[in-house]
């Protein structure tokens, strides 16, 4: 701690503490508004699906996309062809699936939200049926 002898110093002194505070203050409030935007758990859930419907190679998704193609086109529609072409189709079919399935993941997020909007919006109305509200049943 330095010594401060004239009111000059002291003055600028606390000019600049004042000023190392109001800095320091900015840094915690910014670090304060990184950590709640990375911990925010709607963002998070949606980066998790989005994350598993465009995965081209682990995601949920992508091996049911797979799983489907073969039961269908190998064992279902191709079932007495050759196993070359069963192979090759698969192959061709599969990857058109998933690479169109990568592309258009947003685009498909947004419509299972907007589905899933009107549909608890639907479910969330009360129906006032008027024809009944003013009878007298005990008459």
């Amino acid at each position: 701690m330095k010594k401060i002898k004239p009111y000059d110093q002291l003055q600028a002194e606390l000019l600049l503490t004042r000023q190392k505070i109001a800095h320091l203050e900015r840094l915690i409030e910014e670090d304060v508004a990184e950590i709640k935007s990375s911990l925010d758990p709607l963002k998070l859930a949606g980066q998790g699906v989005k994350h598993m419907l465009s995965s081209e190679k682990d995601g949920v998704v992508s091996e049911s996309i797979s799983l489907t193609v073969d039961a269908l086109i190998k064992r279902l529609l191709l079932r007495r062809s050759n196993w070359m072409f069963k192979l090759a189709v698969a192959f061709f079919l599969k990857n058109y699936a998933k690479n169109l399935l990568s592309r258009n993941a947003g685009n498909i997020l947004e419509w299972i939200k907007m589905k899933l909007r009107t549909n608890g919006s639907i479910r969330s109305k009360e129906y006032y049926d008027r024809s009944t509200s003013h009878s007298d049943w005990e008459s």
